[in-house]
């Protein structure tokens, strides 16, 4: 018997593995989406700035400063509401002048309530490059569980950007606390 080998016709079936086979194309688009997919795990993992550097937190954005309100002129009035009553409760007050000349004296008057008697008021001022040492406000008028305090001090700092007035009443049943944006 003869081996006669016979050429395979079209309808002859092929093997599994030339039915596989990819194109060359497909396979240059498969390793250039494994690379967009291993490119972007490393660097959400590494955290890489487009400049190149490591950084742990990416450098957030720069906001433009806001332009400064205008204080108002002379003195004003405040009214404050706080809703821990266990503690010196900071009522209605003012602030004289609220547009303080740097080097002027400003004074601060505040009404305390409290049914244990206030042991003592403080105010700090918070400016554009400082914060005041605590100052002492005195009682003027009334008792010690309900009456005015007062305290002036010399501002020596500009306010063009921060200017906070933080008020503490201090008592044996605890401490109430109120800052006051003036700017």
């Amino acid at each position: 018997m003869e081996n006669v080998s016979k050429p395979l016709s079209s309808d002859t079936p092929k093997s599994i593995s030339e039915n596989r086979r990819l194109s060359p194309t497909a396979i240059v688009i498969s390793v250039v989406i494994l690379l967009v997919i291993f490119t972007g795990v490393y660097l959400l993992v590494r955290q890489v700035s487009p400049t190149g550097n490591l950084s742990a937190v990416p450098t957030p954005t720069p906001t433009p400063t806001a332009s400064p309100r205008k204080v108002p002129h002379g003195k004003i009035d405040f009214a404050i509401s706080q809703s821990d009553k266990t503690v010196p409760q900071l009522g209605k007050g003012s602030i004289d002048p609220i547009d303080v000349a740097q080097g002027g004296t400003q004074t601060v008057i505040v009404a305390v309530k409290n049914a244990q008697p206030v042991t003592g008021v403080t105010a700090i001022l918070k400016t554009d490059h400082q914060i005041s040492s605590p100052v002492a406000l005195s009682l003027i008028s009334g008792t010690a569980t309900d009456g005015q305090w007062q305290g002036s001090w010399t501002v020596n700092d500009t306010y063009t950007y921060l200017y906070h007035l933080k008020l503490d009443a201090a008592s044996t049943n605890g401490t109430g606390s109120f800052e006051l944006t003036l700017r």
